[in-house]
């Protein structure tokens, strides 16, 4: 993702807000359960989500939903995730006009993993577990709840 513009980024940023998600997906794996920092966009428009995928890597999904039901068009999804998800996030961040609370949240949820590159300090199982479950339950917080009330109060002027 070297060779992409600042435009290009303010693109998808604005993307993200309208058409997007910005989620920590459980996961289990045996008995384990983990969770994943996760990116999407959806979209009936494919040539969206094949510029996403072409200029910032990550995948598409393309469910079978919506095919075959009269005036519904199939929805596809583009997903970047984990690191991917991290480095989209960070270079969103600065354009972001709703999603930018969620992504930093998104973003110190992916600080708690060990990064030898950037030399962040390990934490203890579990204080990286309690860390993890906090940030989950604001990032869910503020998905469900976003901060509206001067935003109201500003539109109606």
């Amino acid at each position: 993702m070297e060779n992409v513009s600042q435009i290009d980024w303010a693109r998808l940023a604005a993307y993200i807000d309208g058409e997007g998600c910005v989620s920590i997906t459980p996961r289990r794996k045996g008995e384990r359960r983990h969770f994943y920092l996760r990116v999407q966009v959806a979209n009936s428009d494919f040539r969206l989500l094949l510029w996403c995928r072409n200029n910032f890597g990550g995948s598409i999904q393309t469910p079978t939903r919506y095919e075959g039901q009269l005036g519904r068009k199939p929805v596809g999804y583009w997903t970047a995730t984990c690191a991917k998800a991290e480095e989209i996030l960070c270079e969103c961040l600065p354009y972001f006009l709703i999603k930018g609370e969620q992504a930093q949240i998104a973003l110190a949820y992916r600080m708690t993993y060990w990064k030898q590159t950037h030399g962040h300090k390990k934490l203890t199982d579990e204080g990286v577990v309690s860390q993890r479950i906090f940030l989950v339950k604001a990032l869910k917080e503020v998905r469900k709840n976003p901060p509206t009330s001067s935003l109201v109060a500003a539109v109606g002027e």
